[in-house]
């Protein structure tokens, strides 16, 4: 859809006025993405993504700055989050596991205090 996992996730914070925090650790990569980032292999949107959306997205320390781009490229799978109440995202995630998805539980919601929802990623 070429928004990118973290303009997906805006979306969902703007429409519930959320804030969301993201884990890096969690994440889902294919194989061999990091190193396409690291030979410069950008699609144009990836950058225009991180223009747009970067101002709404705080990066906290991280040891592969290379995984930061990944948040934005409109290759991602953005448009298949799902979101659910904590009780039962173990038995979802589960579930999806067990049919042969990857899926994985990568992030959580918050009340906002900011006008505009924001992504915390650490």
């Amino acid at each position: 859809t070429g928004f990118g996992l973290v303009g997906h996730a805006l979306e969902i914070c703007d429409a519930s006025k959320m804030d969301l925090t993201l884990q890096r650790s969690k994440l889902p990569i294919l194989p061999g993405a990091i190193d396409f980032i690291h030979q410069s292999e950008l699609p144009g949107g990836a950058r225009t993504n991180r223009e747009y959306y970067a101002k709404r997205v705080k990066f906290h320390s991280t040891k592969e700055p290379a995984l930061d781009w990944l948040l934005f490229d409109p290759q991602t799978s953005g448009g298949l989050l799902i979101c659910l109440p904590q009780l039962g995202a173990e038995a979802v995630l589960n579930e999806l596991q067990d049919s042969g998805m990857t899926a994985a539980v990568i992030g959580e919601f918050s009340t906002s205090a900011a006008q505009k929802p924001q992504i915390q990623v650490f």
